[in-house]
């Protein structure tokens, strides 16, 4: 349910407007008629459009027509499955489309392609969140990896760079009595620190410091500062 609230509004923020039900249905289509035997889909494809001429123009579909209908869906629009097309053909019954009351074969395809563009729109949509979700849950892996070996180093006595050092602190901040003080100290100190910084490296060959051991970072953070000030209290 996560996800597909975190898709709609994905999709909102691209201006393209989705119903719940509608939603539902384009990420659990069922299986598309191109990946089914003819024989199987040809038939549901064949009542489900005698279905709507019944309800919704009150009229018998003619056999030509119906192996027409049968036939642009198998050749052009494979991408759909029977599932979505009974979806699309209740929306038409319910009123729910702008097509005409006048029965034209044309129109009922042109609902459907206009199914079918939102479906692609949405399934790429939802391709990358799940790479954006793949990826934070890649870093977050490696983050507590990361922590994990810091820790580790910590426990053994070993020297530690200050990202292990900010790591730590990060993770221990509610075991640190006097974290709100080291906060505020953080804030009044971070344009300080990265003076200190930026003069060290001013003094050094061709302006560029490296620092080896990593005893300072590249440039502070609040973040990094008061991760730091807290692991300094542990």
């Amino acid at each position: 349910m996560q996800k597909i609230d975190a898709l709609k509004k994905k999709l909102q923020t691209l201006r393209i407007n989705v119903s719940n039900e509608e939603l539902n249905i384009l990420v659990s289509y069922g299986q598309e008629i191109e990946k089914q035997p003819k024989e199987m889909v040809n038939p549901s494809l064949s009542l489900s459009l005698k279905r709507l001429g019944t309800l919704f123009y009150s009229k018998e579909i003619d056999i030509t027509t119906v192996s027409e209908f049968v036939s642009q869906m198998q050749k052009k629009r494979g991408k759909i499955s029977v599932k979505e097309i009974d979806y699309v053909f209740q929306e038409i019954i319910d009123n729910k489309t702008d097509i005409n009351t006048f029965f034209k074969l044309s129109e009922i395809l042109r609902i459907i392609d206009a199914y079918l563009v939102k479906k692609a729109k949405v399934a790429r949509v939802s391709y990358e969140i799940h790479n954006e979700n793949k990826k934070v849950e890649e870093f977050a892996n490696e983050a507590n990896q990361f922590l994990q070996d810091a820790v580790k180093k910590w426990k053994d006595g070993k020297e530690l760079t200050i990202y292990e050092k900010c790591a730590i602190g990060k993770r221990h901040e509610f075991d640190v009595r006097n974290a709100d003080i080291l906060k505020e100290q953080a804030e009044n100190d971070l344009d300080q620190e990265n003076s200190k910084i930026v003069t060290r490296h001013k003094n050094e060959h061709f302006g560029l410091f490296i620092d080896e051991s990593q005893n300072i970072p590249v440039f502070w953070t609040f973040e990094l500062l008061y991760h730091y000030y807290l692991f300094t209290h542990l």
